[in-house]
């Protein structure tokens, strides 16, 4: 809400969690509630939502930690995605 009021003329842009490796059924429940509420609150107050699930391949080797922390080939997907968005 603070940055729509204080730039309320600028492009803005939420991105929602990047995909993790490690989510049981119950942490997948909780990855999905959490993505929801970023991506409507996201749109309540005007920003572009980007889901940050489809911006890194769901493979490990794109991990530094093998977990959820990109690695550079990783945040190379990453920043592809979002340039193909934003443009």
């Amino acid at each position: 809400e603070k940055a729509a009021a204080l730039y309320p003329s600028a492009d803005k842009y939420a991105i929602t969690p990047i995909w993790r490796e490690d989510l049981d059924i119950q942490g997948r429940r909780r990855y999905d509630l959490i993505r929801d509420a970023i991506a409507q609150t996201a749109q309540e107050n005007g920003f572009t939502v980007i889901l940050g699930n489809d911006l890194v391949p769901h493979d490990v080797n794109y991990y530094q930690d093998l977990t959820i922390h990109p690695n550079e080939r990783g945040f190379a997907w990453y920043a592809q995605g979002l340039l193909k968005i934003i443009k």
